[in-house]
C-alpha cells in the first residue's frame, strides 16, 4: 500500500467529491479515480459509495478513515524525525568530563548554548577519570571527552580541540609563609610538600607539568599525597597538608583558608580539551563541535 494513495483517500474523504479532491491535490480527476480504485482493489473493499452527484464513505471507509489518518501522520512524523536527526537537531550526545572542567566558564556556556539551539538533543553527562574517558571514547562508548591537556599521540583515532586555556596557579594554605606575596617562584617552594592530582581527576598531565616546572626551577618536588579529585585536594591544602599547582578556575571552590598566587617568571597554562573519535559521524556531535570552534573562528 503506497502512502500517496492514503493521502489521496484522505483528501477525497474530506471533500466527498472527486473533482474537488483532484483539484486540491493538483492531479487530473481520472488519475485520482484510478488511484482510489487501485487502493480499493489492494484492500479488497469499497471505500466510497455514490451519493447523488457526489460520493460518501462506505461503512468500511468510515472505519478505515481514522487508521489512514494515523498512518499518514506517523509516516510524516518519521520523516520529520529522520530529517531532524540528519541535520543534528535530534539524537543524543554522551559526554565524559573531569570535575574541574565545569569550573571553567567555557564548557557550561557551550552546553547551555547548544541546549538552547537544539533542545531535542539529549545530553548525557558523566564525570569520569581521564583514562576511562579515553578508553570509552576509543571504543565509541562516549561521543565526547572533556579533559585537561591530554596527549593524543597514544590515541591515533582521536581528534581534539582546545576549548579554553586556564592559567596554572600555586594553591597555598592561607597561613603559609609566602601567602602574602603577590607572586611566587617555584624555587621558594623547594622545601614544601606537594599535593598532586592523580589519574582520577586530571590524568597525569598536571602532575607531569608540576614535575617539569619544578625541575626547571632546580629541584624535584616532594610529593606528599596524590589525590583523586579536586575538591579533596583543595581541602588538604586548606588543612596545611601541602601546596599544589592547579588550574586558576579552582579558586571557585576554595574557601578563605586557601590562597592562589601566580608563578613569578613563568607563564604557564592548562588547556581544556574536547576529544572525539575521528569516525564518529553523529550530526548532533558535529553541531556541538561547530559551536565549540565558533569563538576561535570569529576571533
Amino acid at each position: 500500500m503506497e502512502l500517496r494513495r492514503l493521502r489521496y483517500f484522505l483528501v477525497t474523504a474530506e471533500e466527498l467529491h472527486v473533482a474537488r479532491a483532484a483539484e486540491k491535490l493538483g492531479i487530473a480527476q481520472p488519475a485520482l479515480s484510478q488511484q482510489l480504485k487501485v487502493l480499493e482493489q489492494s484492500l479488497g473493499v469499497r471505500l466510497f459509495e455514490r451519493a447523488g452527484r457526489g460520493i460518501r464513505l462506505s461503512a468500511v471507509g468510515l472505519s478505515f478513515l481514522p487508521e489512514a489518518r494515523a498512518t499518514v501522520a506517523q509516516a510524516e512524523r518519521a520523516m520529520q524525525v529522520a530529517e531532524a536527526a540528519a541535520r543534528g537537531a535530534l539524537g543524543a550526545i554522551e559526554i565524559g568530563y573531569v570535575a574541574s572542567a565545569m569550573l571553567d566558564e567555557q564548557l557550561p556556556a557551550l552546553l547551555q548554548d547548544f541546549r538552547q539551539r537544539y533542545p531535542a538533543v539529549r545530553l548525557g553527562l558523566r564525570r569520569l577519570p581521564v583514562s576511562e574517558q579515553l578508553h570509552m571514547l576509543n571504543a565509541r562508548a562516549l561521543d565526547l571527552a572533556c579533559v585537561r591537556g591530554s596527549e593524543l599521540e597514544a590515541w591515533p583515532a582521536l581528534r581534539g580541540h582546545a576549548l579554553s586555556s586556564t592559567p596554572i596557579l600555586v594553591a597555598l594554605p592561607a597561613r603559609h609563609r609566602l601567602a602574602k606575596q603577590a607572586a611566587i617562584t617555584l624555587a621558594e617552594l623547594a622545601t614544601d610538600d606537594f599535593l598532586v592530582l592523580q589519574d582520577g581527576e586530571q590524568s597525569g598531565h598536571l602532575a607531569q607539568q608540576t614535575q617539569a616546572l619544578c625541575a626547571a626551577a632546580g629541584f624535584t618536588p616532594r610529593v606528599a599525597i596524590r589525590v583523586g579529585e579536586l575538591v579533596s585536594l583543595v581541602g588538604l591544602v586548606a588543612a596545611g597538608m601541602g601546596v599544589s599547582l592547579v588550574p586558576a578556575s579552582t579558586a571557585k571552590i576554595a574557601g578563605a583558608q586557601v590562597v592562589f598566587r601566580p608563578l613569578a617568571g613563568a607563564e604557564t597554562s592548562l588547556d581544556l580539551m574536547l576529544l572525539w573519535h575521528r569516525d564518529n559521524a553523529s550530526a548532533a556531535l558535529g553541531r556541538l563541535l561547530t559551536l565549540a570552534r565558533a569563538p576561535a573562528q570569529s576571533a
